[in-house]
């Protein structure tokens, strides 16, 4: 049709623009290496920027709720179906009663009534509000089955002591390094294993969120607000 023409040499122009601007630009800033590494091709001078607040002598809290959380749009790329899925399998496995799936982010959808109670929404929360069920659950779970730069909802929950499971998608692995535990998109089994493993291996709950407090560190405002400053004299000079 006439709108899906107009559209295409709409999608093409505006990539053309923004490949020139990429490759005329002094130099270019990205939220991950992963992203950087898709775009390298542009430009030369590249650094990757990514802060989050480290707060001195935070105190990390290992009593928590037996609860998985998860923090983000109820979509299918960031994985909301997926998880449910797997929530599902867990519970009808009947085995693990006393763990419990809360998703912050969106507007309840309909669940079967076995799952009510394993299964709970809390639907757009504040920032506090969110940090708070971050520091008092067992683990996050950051399921994305599309790229995602450099998951947030990762740092933050390591800044706490939080361990997560994510999919091995976009900046995921770089954000968190040897806090918790990767697993390919969409691979309902691995999910799985990896969330009744961490919420029940204390020896291993307990490392990586000693890992996480450390894996932070590098994200500072400090460090990165100092990284950038020499990127930048390096090429405005």
């Amino acid at each position: 049709s006439l709108a899906q023409v107009i559209y295409g040499l709409y999608g093409y122009g505006l990539t053309r623009m923004i490949q020139k601007a990429l490759k005329e630009a002094d130099g270019l800033t990205f939220a991950s290496k992963a992203l950087m590494k898709a775009y390298k091709g542009f430009n030369k001078n590249n650094i990757c920027i990514n802060s989050v607040v480290v707060l001195p002598k935070q105190r990390r809290d290992v009593k928590r709720k037996m609860q998985v959380l998860y923090v983000g749009r109820f979509s299918q790329g960031k994985g909301f179906n997926f998880l449910i899925t797997v929530a599902k399998s867990i519970i009808d496995q009947g085995k693990f009663k006393k763990l419990s799936f809360v998703f912050i982010g969106g507007d309840q959808p309909r669940v079967e009534e076995k799952y009510k109670k394993g299964i709970k929404f809390l639907g757009k929360l504040s920032h506090d509000q969110t940090l708070n069920n971050i520091k008092q659950s067992k683990l996050v779970v950051v399921p994305s089955q599309i790229f995602d730069a450099f998951p947030r909802s990762i740092v933050e929950s390591l800044s706490h002591g939080t361990p997560v499971v994510a999919t091995n998608v976009g900046g995921s692995k770089e954000a968190l390094g040897k806090a918790g535990i990767l697993v390919e998109a969409g691979n309902e089994l691995e999910l799985k294993k990896a969330i009744i493993k961490l919420a029940h291996d204390k020896e291993l709950w307990d490392k990586y969120s000693k890992n996480g407090i450390e894996q932070i560190k590098q994200y500072s405002p400090e460090i990165i607000s100092t990284k950038t400053e020499k990127f930048y004299k390096k090429i405005l000079q």
